[in-house]
């Protein structure tokens, strides 16, 4: 939602307010991580490279979400 808003708001804008599509997009990933959609975390991430003042960052930070997404699950079926 705060995305969308966002969009409807800069799209009138000449110059729309990047960091603070970076702050959005920042903190939507981070709740799609804690979900276990990174996926998605990943897509948010790389449209706050955007505005980023700290792309190098978050270049990492996709670079870690996109090495565990590989990464196949650990089965939880252990004994207990």
């Amino acid at each position: 939602m705060a995305l969308r808003r966002w969009a409807a708001q800069e799209a009138a804008n000449k110059k729309p307010d990047l960091l603070k599509l970076d702050r959005i997009a920042i903190s939507l990933a981070r709740l799609e991580e804690r979900r276990g959609n990174l996926s998605r975390a990943i897509q948010l991430l790389e449209l706050a490279l955007k505005g980023s003042p700290h792309p190098e960052s978050l270049q990492s930070q996709i670079g870690e979400l996109k090495q565990r997404l590989s990464v196949p699950p650990a089965n939880s079926s252990g004994s207990h």
